[in-house]
C-alpha cells in the first residue's frame, strides 16, 4: 500500500482473520484520517472521522457494555445488520456501507491504543470500554507510532 509523502501517516492492521493493512493519522483536533486500499478495486479511500463522531462512537460503546463489530457491507445496505459499531456509524452519521466499514480500522486502533478491550475473537468480534479518556490515549498512541516510523 503506498504511503503519502507526508510524514504524519502511520501503518496499522485490522484485527480480523484476514488482517487488512491501512494507514492513519490524527490532526491537531484529533480528527482521524484513515487511508484504506481495496484489493479488487483500483482506488484508495481516505475516510475521516471527526472528533465529535469519535466521541459519539466512544460513548455508544461505553453505554452499551460489549458492542459487536457488525459492519457487513451487504447487511448494512439491506438494513439487516445486527446492532453494533458499524451499524451505529452507518445510521448515526449517514455513511455508505463501505464508509461504515472504517469501524474495523477504528476498532483496531482503539484496541491497540488500550482504549477498548477486545473479546479476542476473529469472528463475532466485540469491544468494551477500557478507558473513557480516548482523546489523550489516542494522541499518546499516535505519538508512539510516529516515533517508531522515524
Amino acid at each position: 500500500m503506498p504511503v503519502r509523502n507526508e510524514e504524519s501517516w502511520v501503518y496499522s492492521t485490522t484485527l480480523g482473520s484476514r488482517e487488512k493493512k491501512f494507514h492513519w493519522k490524527i490532526d491537531d483536533e484529533v480528527n482521524l484520517h484513515i487511508l484504506r486500499q481495496f484489493k479488487l478495486a483500483k482506488y484508495d479511500t481516505n475516510d475521516r472521522l471527526s472528533t465529535e463522531q469519535i466521541g459519539q462512537i466512544a460513548d455508544f460503546v461505553s453505554r452499551n457494555g460489549e458492542v459487536r463489530l457488525s459492519n457487513n457491507v451487504v447487511k448494512l445496505g439491506k438494513g439487516t445488520e445486527k446492532e453494533g459499531l458499524g451499524r451505529f456509524m452507518f445510521e448515526t452519521f449517514d455513511l455508505t456501507p463501505t464508509k461504515a466499514q472504517a469501524s474495523s480500522q477504528l476498532a483496531a486502533l482503539f484496541v491497540d491504543a488500550g482504549i477498548w478491550k477486545w473479546n479476542e475473537k476473529k469472528r463475532g468480534m466485540a469491544f468494551q470500554t477500557n478507558t473513557i479518556h480516548w482523546k489523550d490515549t489516542l494522541r499518546a498512541y499516535y505519538e508512539q507510532k510516529l516515533k517508531e516510523v522515524n
